[in-house]
């Protein structure tokens, strides 16, 4: 729940460059939609551990998770 409430701050303020636009008439380019949507995520669980929502403990076992599994993909700079 807390992934789903950032957003309407985060896209709106702390858009990466190429996803500003002046209006809602200007398509957007999505080059670094990555970088907002990983950023979305990393804030949901922080707002939820926070919030209570979810176990401190919970939350750091989460991102642990998800650090070993990136830290063992293929892809990327290392």
């Amino acid at each position: 729940m807390a992934h789903e409430y950032f957003p309407s701050w985060n896209g709106k303020f702390r858009r990466p460059d190429d996803l500003w636009t002046p209006d809602y008439r200007t398509p957007m380019q999505d080059s670094l939609l990555w970088v907002y949507e990983r950023q979305t995520q990393l804030c949901g669980y922080v707002l939820a551990a926070r919030s209570g929502m979810i176990a401190h403990d919970e939350t750091l076992g989460a991102l642990a998770s998800i650090a070993a599994r990136l830290d063992t993909a293929a892809g990327g700079a290392k």
